[in-house]
């Protein structure tokens, strides 16, 4: 991408750590582009870094605030199946909705039935879903005005992709052949 490159931290992020020094220290600490959390982790472990403010190296309060994340992950993965007729899929709907409240950093968890009965709730839920969506419209916009300018690089991914489909689309019949 063309022009002036910058870093700046996303709307609702709480970092206390200069997000310029942060972006340029993670382009320092990746190999070819990609970086791991793992690696992340090791390379902000000097305090010297911008990076080392984003996180929390005290292992009590760590742990804590993972319990936190793995809390938060089973109220977001447990889901409620209704059967129906013997002839349908069943109907698959999260267990426990949330209402963000990103500029506090903090939310509550509802139960369906809680969410359907009290309408107070349900618009909470609503409208932390209705940010959802526009995070998830930002980023696909972000990534489209990204791709636009990938075009060329794309079509040629496009062409390796099918002349690797059809390489081993053409090694399928012979492999079969040993079974």
């Amino acid at each position: 991408m063309d022009g002036k490159r910058s870093y700046a931290w996303v709307n609702g992020a709480r970092f206390r750590a200069d997000a310029e020094k942060v972006g340029t220290e993670l382009e320092e600490a990746a190999q070819e582009g990609q970086l791991t959390a793992e690696a992340l982790i090791s390379f902000a472990a000097s305090p010297d870094l911008e990076l080392h403010k984003c996180f929390t190296w005290d292992d009590t309060e760590a742990a804590r605030q993972w319990r936190l994340e793995e809390s938060r992950y089973i109220l977001r993965s447990i889901e409620i199946v209704i059967e129906r007729e013997e002839d349908t899929e069943p109907i698959r709907v999260r267990g426990w909705l949330c209402d963000r409240r990103i500029e506090q950093g903090i939310g509550t968890y509802y139960a369906l039935d809680r969410v359907l009965d009290d309408a107070d709730v349900r618009t909470k839920v609503l409208r932390a879903a209705e940010w959802d969506l526009a995070s998830a419209r930002r980023h696909l916009t972000q990534l489209l005005s990204a791709l636009d300018e990938l075009n060329p690089v794309l079509e040629q991914l496009s062409l390796v992709e099918t002349a690797l489909h059809d390489i081993r689309s053409a090694q399928v019949p012979a492999e079969a052949a040993m079974i």
